[in-house]
């Protein structure tokens, strides 16, 4: 079940809306109450707002407790622009755009209610003899057992680390670290 909230034309840029949105997604309720309390960003008290506003949703259209349900889905757009203007050498005038954000909060609960349909996760076949960073990832050319576990053989442990170390360098690549607008526009929770 989705409970949603909105909230129409903030006067944040979207932009600097977003990294505060981030740090929330994910969470449940009472935790992202906390993240955004204590976060020093502008945008966070909006979205403390819209947060208490979809619990008071699920609360009296729901029946639903704020124990229950976590933070499923926030997007960010971008709403109209304020054009002003700003004066500029030779007499000229130059453009501000003053952005306007529009934000959708979508709340869901843990638990399966009677209203929720049930959900049946896949179950990942065990790995016998696990290996750090690889659990449940079967190797090429074995069979699953109907245990559903794999044994590893220990020749098996170079293919591991290779993988391994692809995951790493893809993680740290250069597009991850831009430099000074990252430095501006970084994503830290509290």
């Amino acid at each position: 079940m989705e409970i949603t909230a909105k909230l129409s034309h903030l006067r944040i840029s979207p932009r600097k809306v977003r990294i505060v949105a981030d740090l929330v997604k994910g969470l449940d309720v009472t935790q992202a109450e906390q993240q955004l309390m204590f976060s020093s960003r502008r945008a966070s008290r909006p979205l403390l707002k819209l947060l208490h506003s979809a619990t008071a949703n699920a609360k009296n259209n729901f029946n639903l407790t704020k124990d229950n349900l976590y933070v499923f889905n926030i997007r960010v757009d971008q709403g109209p622009a304020l054009k002003r203007w700003r004066a500029r050498a030779m007499g000229r005038g130059a453009q501000i755009l003053k952005r306007t954000a529009h934000i959708l909060l979508v709340l869901a609960s843990k638990k399966e209610t009677a209203i929720n349909k049930r959900k049946v996760k896949k179950q990942r076949p065990e790995v016998e003899e696990g290996l750090s960073g690889v659990s449940g990832v079967a190797p090429r050319g074995k069979t699953i057992t109907p245990d559903k576990k794999i044994a590893i053989d220990k020749t098996d442990k170079k293919w591991a680390s290779a993988k391994l170390r692809q995951e790493k360098k893809r993680f740290y690549t250069a597009d991850k670290f831009k430099g000074a607008a990252q430095k501006v526009f970084r994503r830290k929770s509290v």
